[in-house]
């Protein structure tokens, strides 16, 4: 877990990557003032400095907290992790914009063969029994050897098959 980025140390980047991947409206508001007056000079002119100090406070604390897996559950020594995706995917004539991966024990790396996701919990759950049996492992190095991802799917088709 990283620690939080302070105000002061919030660059031009790291605005524009907020307004590029927040799915906030409000933190893409507050990039887009911060970036149309003009970053750290200009900004007085167009807004007083205390509206300054709140829309920097607050873009910094969105930006530590996109960098903090957001854990639901535990199965099994994994973590499942709630993620959200930038446009949506349709599933079943469903407009989909978020899942869950099956990640390390820590919540930080996505184990999963071929980064798939799941739409449930359940679903997730399912799909780390298959990735243990297929070898799959929660901390480093990951899987015991380099069929983990053919047997994995292959565990999943079955299970796919056996629930339809």
């Amino acid at each position: 877990m990283s620690t939080p980025k302070p105000s002061v140390a919030l660059t031009i980047n790291d605005i524009r990557h907020l307004f590029e991947t927040s799915p906030d409206a409000n933190v893409v508001r507050d990039c887009a003032r911060v970036i149309g007056a003009g970053f750290a000079g200009v900004l007085e002119r167009q807004i007083e400095k205390s509206q300054r100090e709140i829309l920097i406070d607050r873009l910094a604390g969105a930006l530590s907290a996109s960098r903090v897996p957001r854990v639901v559950a535990k199965h099994r020594g994994f973590a499942i992790v709630c993620v959200t995706f930038h446009q949506p995917y349709c599933l079943d004539g469903m407009s989909v914009r978020s899942g869950y991966n099956l990640c390390s024990e820590d919540g930080y790396i996505n184990v999963a063969p071929g980064a798939c996701w799941f739409m449930t919990i359940v679903e997730a759950m399912r799909g780390i029994d298959c990735l243990i049996e297929a070898g799959g492992l929660a901390r480093h190095p990951y899987q015991e050897d380099e069929g983990v991802g053919d047997r994995f799917w292959k565990l999943m088709e079955k299970r796919c098959a056996r629930t339809s």
